[in-house]
This record gives C-alpha cells, structure tokens and sequence, in this order.
C-alpha cells in the first residue's frame, strides 16, 4: 500500500504568496475569483467518508 505524501496533496512549486489585503480559511467553498480552495472542507470530507465506513465496518462485524 503507497502511502499518499502531503507533497502529492500541495504541489508548492505553483504556489504564490497572497497580497496583504486578502485572507483565506480554507474552509469556504472555491468561487470563481476568490483564493479561496475549500481544502479543509476536502479533508473534513475525507474524515467523514472514513468515519462512515468505519462506523459500517462495525455494525457488519456486530451482527455477524
């Protein structure tokens, strides 16, 4: 199994330093405009999806 490298996730060759006046969460969704990337809704999302299959995993291994 590869483990997935935070450098595959952010390819820091292409980023940018933003301008003083404009401030990013990471946690709003992209718009076309904006700088804003929405990645933390991405790994809050991933999270989910994994606490999910968790949580069947564990209802499959009960009624089993």
């Amino acid at each position: 199994m590869n483990m997935i490298e935070i450098d595959t996730l952010i390819d820091f060759g292409k980023t940018r330093k933003l301008p003083s006046d404009i401030h990013i969460t990471h946690s709003k969704p992209w718009t076309r405009g904006t700088h804003e990337d929405g990645y933390l809704i991405g790994l809050d999302n991933l999270i989910l999806l994994f606490q999910n299959i968790i949580d069947e995993l564990k209802l499959t291994f009960v009624s089993n």
